[in-house]
């Protein structure tokens, strides 16, 4: 009986334990608070060894703290790093290098003393773990036979100048230190270190230093200066500049130096422009890098005018300074300002091939492209088509093939808003015209369209904005060797013979509304080839899925997987049937996998915030609607608890079309001022529409499309109150926001981060961040409005929230930085003033010194706040702080600012 109830009595236990264990799982998990923010991670790089057994993968934290993971794809075994910046694998997979630094915390305190930050590389043996640490290095690289690691040691801030290379020998432990070295570059094969070596002011010189053998030749020594040292892609050409000085000119006179093999010769080629009857007069070498082809069989420099030394004569304060800006002036005085150092040294692409001299353009109108192959270029002119009224937002050009061994030059397209583009190797030209693709043989000068007989549409049928017939892709896929071409219609691709003029369509997706895009998984910097298999991207336009597709030149095409995540990432291991990629949705954290190329096998590796699985997550739905005759999606992302049968506010954030991140992982930030994550914990729906616009009505357009998104919300029935829905946008997405809270009841507040509220003046003010006109993008590109407000004045006025002050009725708080380089900060004021003579509610905060984004931390974090609080005051009812509902006079700002900081805890 003693033993019965001992059975009972622990039965009984059990069945307690079970319902309290019940009762646990039935409680909602807690949401986030700003302060568990810093704990979550985000991939910052992964890699793969090329043998496919290892992985470097690197995470960063909100908190700014870093770590990164070198890991087993096969086993569980990992190595955890802290701190680690560049890593990489060797070639043959046997090592991993990489620099260490000091923690956030340390690197924050070392910048506030104004000292040094050091970093350290460390080696790890892959095969036993062992790690070596170098003290002080730079940066690093391995060489390409994987016998070597080079490593530049960190200077002291009081000796700049030339420093101190190690080349460390993978095979036995031992390494070496060349000193004086200022520049230097690795061979291909990996057997050949080129350096720069400065002794002092006037002693430097040039030496080739073979790691192999520890030796040494000199290539040349004096006092004249060494820069742009270079090998060639794939080749063992060596080039470089030798600059002397000119007391009477700005700059040095380069002369070229090109060694075509220095494995079989050691003398050099050298160009010198004073040699050179082809050589314009008043121009020099400048100080560009060199280019040369893989096999390093010609250079390519730039020239630029060498400006005489001037003495400067006078006081500057006894001489005027004003600027003149002109009617005839063809580009906006801010911006010839913007452009006034680019311009000053403006480099001029030139050849020096065979022995030959060979300049293509020193118009400045021009713009020119040496070609691959080395035998063509092209000259893009828009000096025809120079206006100072910049009509339609649109610059016109012609192009130009020129033959570099004649100097012919051939107009292959005129007047055109898009220009022609080179082939991979040069051999061809191509562009878009009368909606269709033109190829141009470079050596023949034939023409064909190569689209004409696809029953396909090669514009962007999505683009809304008044410069019509663009193509979907600017620049089509070219195939190695230039073999192939691959054009895009909106979902499918197109292989094309640029010989024959075979057209093969290759994927099959307008029946899905699946877009496939060609995508290079092969970390080798080659093209893809038409003879090997490609890749492809897949996004499904109406589900959002995405996913990897192959094209093999035996099998076909196929779809390799496909997934209702946003999949990417793809890498392919160079010696192994292994491809790295990363997942991950809205509620999945990102995280990397492994598989093989035909995705048979597919296993994750590494993930990341773990910790979520404590707190209370929300979810995505994808909505759709139809507005203005355009099938459009919205994201609406549910909130993190939420409960079926529940009321709840939803904030809508808006920019143009956002459905596309539908599946995207939102990692909450306090610094984020529109903190999709922290919205959604914070017990809010979260809707993000997409919007499309009609011609000179993007207010209007925009009111449309949230009207019909709003509505397919509601329709859903999930719990979305009607009455306490708020709208948020930056920027364009501001002035939506500021438009349609005023002129609409749709919404219950708004907040506007920099927006536009007078068009006409905006149309007329400047885009400061880049110096030109605000009438280019008007008419041309994002305002959508195509003509001049003294066109269609009322448009302009109708959209423009400040002349429909007068029908707001809602809270609305806009914020701007006083040095907005985008949107002219006035903007803000005109709105501001004309609502608070009307007695309107607005709040205006205004962030001195800030640009278009906030960059400080502290007012980034004071915005993200007062945003959070705004929405929680007018669509939760939570009592208002007093800078909300009273203001906070400047005085009072002064007192506070002198407060001390409270200590955090």
């Amino acid at each position: 009986m003693h033993s019965s109830f001992r059975c009972v009595k622990a039965l009984v236990w059990a069945c307690a334990a079970t319902v309290l264990a019940g009762s646990a799982i039935a409680q909602d998990k807690p949401t986030l608070k700003i302060s568990d923010y810093g704990q979550w991670e985000m991939l910052r790089r992964a890699s793969i060894s090329n043998d496919g057994r290892w992985m470097i993968i690197q995470v960063g934290r909100v908190d700014g703290e870093t770590y990164t993971v070198i890991r087993n794809c096969d086993t569980p075994d990992k190595i955890l790093l802290q701190n680690v910046g560049t890593a990489e694998f060797s070639e043959d997979s046997k090592w991993a290098a990489y620099l260490i630094g000091p923690s956030k915390k340390e690197a924050d305190a070392l910048r506030e003393q104004k000292k040094p930050i050091e970093t350290k590389l460390g080696l790890k043996n892959m095969a036993t773990g062992t790690e070596t640490v170098f003290e002080k290095v730079q940066n690093f690289s391995f060489t390409e036979n994987s016998k070597f690691l080079v490593m530049a040691k960190q200077q002291a801030p009081d000796q700049p100048g030339a420093g101190d290379l190690v080349v460390y020998n993978l095979g036995d432990g031992t390494s070496i230190t060349l000193t004086n070295v200022a520049l230097y570059d690795i061979n291909k094969q990996g057997d050949i270190i080129a350096l720069v070596i400065e002794s002092g002011p006037k002693s430097r010189g040039v030496q080739l230093f073979y790691p192999e053998t520890n030796s040494v030749k000199q290539l040349l020594w004096g006092k004249d200066m060494v820069s742009s040292l270079g090998f060639a892609p794939k080749s063992n050409a060596l080039a470089f500049y030798v600059g002397t000085e000119n007391e009477k000119k700005v700059g040095l006179s380069n002369t070229v130096y090109h060694y075509k093999d220095v494995t079989k010769s050691l003398k050099p080629e050298i160009f010198n422009p004073n040699d050179s009857k082809e050589f314009p007069k008043d121009y020099r070498i400048v100080e560009a890098p060199i280019g040369m082809p893989d096999d390093g069989s010609y250079v390519e420099f730039g020239i630029g005018k060498w400006e005489d030394k001037v003495q400067p004569s006078g006081k500057p304060e006894d001489k005027p300074n004003v600027d003149v800006w002109h009617y005839k002036d063809n580009d906006a005085y801010p911006l010839q300002q913007r452009r006034s150092q680019y311009e000053k040294n403006r480099a001029f692409p030139c050849l020096w091939k065979d022995g030959k001299f060979i300049s293509i353009t020193l118009s400045k109108t021009d713009r020119a492209f040496p070609f691959k192959n080395g035998k063509y270029a092209m000259i893009i002119d828009s000096k025809p088509y120079e206006s100072p009224l910049k009509e339609g937002g649109i610059t016109y050009q012609d192009s130009y093939i020129v033959n570099l061994a004649t100097g012919e030059k051939n107009l292959i397209l005129k007047k055109s808003k898009f220009n022609a583009y080179s082939s991979a190797e040069g051999n061809y030209s191509f562009y878009f015209k009368e909606k269709q693709w033109w190829l141009y043989n470079n050596a023949t000068g034939s023409t064909s369209c190569i689209t004409k007989d696809i029953k396909a549409d090669f514009t962007d049928v999505d683009y809304d904005g008044p410069q019509a017939e663009r193509p979907f892709e600017r620049v089509p896929l070219w195939l190695k060797d230039d073999k192939a071409l691959i054009l895009f219609d909106k979902y499918d691709c197109y292989l094309v013979d640029p010989v024959t003029l075979n057209v093969k369509k290759v994927t099959d997706g307008a029946d899905d509304r699946a877009i496939y895009r060609p995508i290079d998984i092969d970390d080798d910097e080659e093209l893809p080839s038409v003879d090997k298999p490609i890749y492809f991207s897949v996004f499904t336009e109406d589900t959002k899925k995405s996913g990897l597709a192959l094209l093999d030149p035996k099998d076909g095409f196929k779809v390799l997987t496909i997934d209702d995540k946003l999949v990417g990432g793809f890498v392919r291991a160079k010696a192994s049937d292994r491809v790295m990629f990363t997942m991950e949705s809205f509620e999945e954290p990102p995280a990397v996998y492994i598989t093989n190329s035909v995705f048979s096998q597919a296993k994750p590796v590494q993930k990341t915030n773990e910790q979520q699985a404590k707190y209370a997550w929300g979810k995505t739905q994808l909505i759709s609607y139809k507005a203005l005759g355009k099938d459009l999606h919205g994201i609406l992302v549910y909130p993190a608890n939420y409960k079926p049968g529940k009321m709840y506010p939803m904030i809508t954030y808006i920019y143009e079309r956002l459905s596309d991140g539908l599946h995207s992982y939102e990692i909450p930030n306090e610094r984020n001022s529109y903190d999709v994550q922290g919205w959604s914990q914070n017990g809010y729906f979260v809707l993000q529409p997409d919007i499309t616009y009609k011609t000179r009505q993007p207010g209007v357009s925009a009111n449309i499309c949230l009207g019909e998104a709003l509505k397919a919300v509601f329709a859903k029935h999930v719990g979305v109150d009607p009455q306490k829905v708020g709208l948020v946008g930056h920027s364009w997405g501001a002035y939506q926001t500021a438009f349609t809270v005023t002129t609409t009841k749709l919404f219950a507040a708004g907040v506007a981060g920099a927006p536009l509220t007078d068009l006409v003046e905006m149309y007329n003010s400047f885009y400061w961040n880049s110096g030109e006109s605000n009438q280019v993008i008007f008419e041309g590109s994002q305002g959508r409005m195509d003509v001049p407000w003294w066109k269609d004045l009322k448009a302009y006025m109708d959209n423009s929230p400040v002349f429909q002050a007068d029908k707001l009725t809602k809270p609305l708080m806009i914020a701007f930085g006083d040095s907005d380089g985008a949107v002219d900060w006035h903007q803000g004021q005109f709105f501001f003033n004309t609502l608070k003579r009307m007695g309107k509610f607005i709040v205006m905060l205004v962030y001195p010194g800030e640009n278009h984004g906030l960059a400080r931390k502290p007012n980034q974090i004071d915005y993200a706040n007062k945003v959070r609080h705004f929405f929680d005051v007018y669509l939760k009812g939570v009592k208002p702080e007093p800078w909300l509902s009273e203001g906070m006079p400047y005085l009072k700002k002064l007192e506070e600012q002198a407060k001390p900081e409270t200590p955090k805890k």
